[in-house]
């Protein structure tokens, strides 16, 4: 895309900005899955793992809590 947009004859910001905005679904769908899966991890570790006030278990939930 940036190749091409220099092509046509962008500038170098303008190919970027171009780049930037047809990657944008792609960033967001890569952080909502990364969002799902550290809200899954600690979910799970929690259920399993447990965690009592002031005595936390497992290093997931010392991280998180």
């Amino acid at each position: 895309t940036r190749l091409t947009a220099l092509a046509l004859g962008a500038t170098p910001g303008q190919a970027t900005l171009a780049m930037i905005r047809e990657a944008r679904f792609g960033i967001g769908a890569a952080a909502a899955a990364g969002f799902g899966a550290v809200i899954s991890e600690v979910g799970a570790v929690m259920m399993v793992g447990g965690n009592i006030a002031g005595h936390t278990r497992v290093m997931t939930t010392a991280i998180v809590l």
